[in-house]
């Protein structure tokens, strides 16, 4: 029921806060990319999600609930690094390590490239695992376009260097998704209240330290 960015970055406070207000309601729970993840509710696998990006069909139900920012990420040794922002076209130019496919970072990324008509990417790794992805950035093997929040404790350690994208639009949400036809249960009516209270906590604090 969760995008792999979500699940690695809000989903424990979610599932802790859940839970312990609702010991009685059990949870079964699926993280994959964007894309299954979507399917899967528009197939009636699944009942209710978060999601990072933008969601295609309108058979599903929005319900924005973060915001979220895609930052420009390479090793502390790469030719890039240091710098206060990039453009795509420089990010076309360096060895790429992306996320799979389906993922909606991915998505998005591919999509302001082809905007741009920048169609020759130099691809040399792809992964479902951004641990997997900040290992190999760390080692120089290519540059990658992460969630920040993915990514900010490496940076603030000094292990790696980001830094905004100057022609993209590098905002996005974090959004509950279900059919449109779905009806709402007691239960998930519950869900939702409880990852939008959590959000609300989280905003707050980035907004805090944006004000210090």
């Amino acid at each position: 029921m969760n995008s792999i960015t979500v699940s690695s970055t809000v989903l424990n406070s979610v599932l802790l806060k859940f839970y312990k207000s609702y010991p009685q309601i059990k949870l079964n729970l699926l993280v994959n990319n964007t894309s299954i993840i979507e399917n899967s509710i528009l197939e009636n696998k699944l009942d209710i999600a978060l999601v990072e990006g933008k969601t295609k069909s309108e058979n599903l139900k929005v319900i924005n609930v973060m915001k979220d920012e895609v930052v420009f990420v390479c090793g502390m040794d790469n030719k890039m690094a240091h710098k206060k922002s990039i453009t795509l076209e420089e990010i076309a130019s360096c060895a790429l390590n992306l996320r799979e496919e389906g993922s909606g970072t991915r998505k998005e990324l591919l999509t302001a490239f082809k905007a741009k008509n920048i169609n020759n990417l130099n691809i040399v790794g792809e992964s479902s695992s951004y641990e997997a992805i900040i290992k190999a950035v760390k080692v120089n093997l290519g540059v990658s376009v992460l969630s920040k929040r993915l990514v900010i404790e490496d940076f603030q350690k000094g292990d790696i260097w980001m830094c905004p994208i100057s022609d993209f639009n590098s905002e996005r949400k974090f959004s509950i998704i279900y059919h449109k036809d779905k009806f709402l249960s007691d239960d998930m009516n519950l869900f939702i209240k409880n990852c939008t209270e959590v959000a609300s906590y989280y905003q707050m604090l980035i907004n805090n330290k944006k004000d210090n």
